[in-house]
């Protein structure tokens, strides 16, 4: 799993959507299973953490396939967690992630062949706190097993 996790970040990188937490710069710090959550914006004094909005890739569930079925496609997912202190910031960069990922067929994805890429489910609210808003969404990506 850590492969789509990489490959996608790579392409939202490429895409001028998030940067790599370790490259200081004005886009929101994106970070593949962090091992404590996805950190807050602002949260510590590391230029690491983004100001205002931090994203973090997650594994998830994807769907299994049949049992002795011949194809050799998986379809792995992808949770996207969007953490800002304002909640249209996090509205709007999911919509530019979304645009970025959903719907395509045939395509690369940060190296890796992406058959197919859905969005499985749509943006929703997990929490807001005097931290800020804590978003998710997921994603479907079918790929060759």
């Amino acid at each position: 799993m850590a492969l789509l996790i990489d490959a996608c970040r790579t392409y939202l990188i490429a895409e001028g959507l998030v940067r790599d937490p370790r490259v200081a710069g004005s886009l929101p710090p994106c970070w593949r299973s962090p091992r404590e959550g996805t950190p807050a914006p602002g949260d510590g004094t590391s230029p690491e953490i983004g100001a205002t909005i931090v994203v973090g890739l997650f594994p998830s569930a994807g769907i299994a396939r049949a049992p002795f079925d011949a194809l050799t496609l998986r379809t792995d997912g992808l949770d996207i967690r969007i953490r800002a202190t304002t909640a249209p910031g996090a509205i709007a960069l999911d919509d530019t992630i979304r645009t970025a990922l959903m719907d395509k067929r045939n395509w690369t994805m940060g190296g890796l062949t992406i058959v197919e890429s859905r969005l499985e489910r749509p943006l929703q609210l997990i929490q807001s706190d005097q931290q800020g808003f804590d978003f998710i969404a997921g994603y479907l990506f079918e790929r060759l097993a």
